[in-house]
Parts: structure tokens; sequence; C-alpha cells
């Protein structure tokens, strides 16, 4: 629109087939139900005539409606970008509930000749499940500037983003489930970096914030961790020789920053959420060497 300022913007649509295994997968196992008898657990395709008995259809594809826009401008020497971006998925695919056959259903199937209904107690499949939509904000900035003697760059990425469920058709997305859709990323996140020149000399330092978090432990409803808000450090100094010889020394999390421990370690044995989005490793050191030949 000018030398200093634009827009910017994308309408798509997508898809995804369903797997070969998610279509045709049968797996039968045995465990003992809460009278304590052994009984068969069988995972069945959608169109087995057990799963068509509770109610299956046939897979269709994941679809997907994409929509990002946003202004991009200049004032002075700084630069940004924020960016909204909305995306609406229909029919995305999950795994059912385990559902029992009653001896009605079983009866009728082994009358029509369907493999294992006799030895079947319940049945699950999959199917075209639930729709979510997916919207946030990505906002960038830098600015370069001279400081020190030398050339400083300052970058600033944030990020907000929510989920949510907007609909279920069948009752393999429980509230756990939905819960983990929607919570087990962080809401918001943002970098900010700044990098140095000077002669030789080359400094980087940066901060890394992460919103909380929900993780349900082993898959367990009874085992939610909450995780905390944290934030990051990490820190690189360099030096060229004359001879395009560079030597470095950093650290990734420099303070050795750890996630919310897991209130059921106890129970489980591991004693950080594992879907932590920084990790559970702590601080990262570093030593590098690096030439270049002409």
């Amino acid at each position: 629109m000018t030398e200093s300022f634009a827009w910017r913007g994308s309408i798509s649509t997508g898809f995804r087939a369903p797997t070969v295994g998610q279509a045709n997968l049968v797996d039968v196992t045995s465990a003992f139900d809460d009278d304590g008898n052994l009984v068969n657990n069988a995972t069945l395709p959608p169109t087995h005539p057990a799963s068509v008995t509770l109610g299956a259809d046939p897979l269709e594809p994941e679809t997907a409606l994409n929509f990002t826009g946003g202004p991009v401008f200049n004032i002075g020497d700084v630069g940004f970008t924020i960016d909204y971006y909305r995306i609406e998925m229909q029919d995305r695919i999950s795994l059912t509930r385990q559902a029992d056959l009653t001896d009605e259903q079983r009866a009728d199937l082994i009358a029509q000749g369907a493999p294992g209904a006799a030895a079947i107690r319940t049945v699950r499949y999959f199917a075209n499940d639930f729709d979510t939509t997916t919207q946030g904000i990505d906002f960038v900035t830098d600015y370069n500037t001279d400081h020190f003697g030398g050339e400083t760059n300052f970058t600033l990425a944030a990020t907000w983003n929510d989920t949510s469920v907007e609909s279920v058709t069948s009752s393999g997305i429980d509230t756990k489930r939905i819960n983990q859709i929607e919570r087990n990323l962080p809401e918001f996140r943002g970098i900010l970096t700044a990098q140095h020149g000077w002669d030789s000399w080359q400094f980087l330092a940066r901060l890394r914030y992460y919103d909380s978090f929900l993780e349900y432990h082993a898959d367990w409803v009874g085992w939610p961790i909450e995780a905390g808000s944290r934030t990051l450090m990490d820190a690189e100094l360099g030096y060229t020789l004359k001879r395009g010889m560079r030597l470095v020394a950093g650290a990734q999390n420099l303070f050795d920053t750890y996630p919310t421990e897991n209130p059921h370690a106890r129970s489980s044995g591991a004693r950080y959420p594992d879907s932590s989005p920084y990790g559970f490793s702590g601080g990262f050191y570093y030593l590098k060497v690096s030439l270049n030949l002409p």
C-alpha cells in the first residue's frame, strides 16, 4: 500500500485421508472384566459388521479451512509483522470408547457369519468424531542499532494460540481428551533475542517465555499436571580468529530451569510432564570450534 506499509493474507483448504491402519485395523486383546472374567476386547474396522451394528460409518477424510492475514510495516528502523490465523478442521478422526455387544447383537452377528463375533465382548473403532477451531496471533518485531562500537539486533516474537473443540459426534472424545486438546500447549509464548557483533566478537542472549499448560499423566484423568509458566535464558559468546577459525561457548537454558514436577511421580515414575514444550532435561552447555577453509 505504501513503501512502509503492506497487507498480506491467504485462504486455503486441506484434507487428510484416513490411514490404512485407521480404516482396516483388527486387534483383539484379552483382559479381565470387573467380575474377574477373561473377555476379548476388539478394535475393528468401521466397516466390520460388529462396528456397523454399533453405529459406525465408513471413514471420510478430515478437512480444513485455513485463513491468515495481517499488516507488515516499518516505523523508522523498527519493523513489525502482525498475523492473525484461523484453522477450522472438520471430521477429525479418533478412536471410540469400548462398547459392549448385547447378547442379541452378538447372536445376530453370528447369524451373519461375522468373523470372531462369538468371542468378542466389546468393540471400538475409528470414527470421524469431532471438529476443532484453532486461532491465534503472531507478532514479530526487529530493531537494528549501533551500540558499544558494534551492531546490535533485537528481535521479539510473541504468539497467542487457542484451540477449542466445537462439536463431538460420538463417545470417543471425553472431558479428559477435550482438555488435552485445548490446554496441552501454552496459550502464550514469547522470545526476545539480542545479538551483538563487535570486531571479532559475537554475543547472543535470548529469553524464552512459556505459559502454563495441562497434561494428564499416564493418560489418566485422575493424574492431572497443572504445569506453571516458565522463563528460560540462552546465551552464546563467540570469537573469530584471523584464519577463519571460530570459538564458541554457549548455553541453552542457562539457569537450569525445569517444568513443574509431576505430583504423581511416586505412582508412575515420570518426574516431569512428557509434553513440556521446552523439554525436561534442564540446562545444556557447549563449546564449539569451527573452521572456514578458503
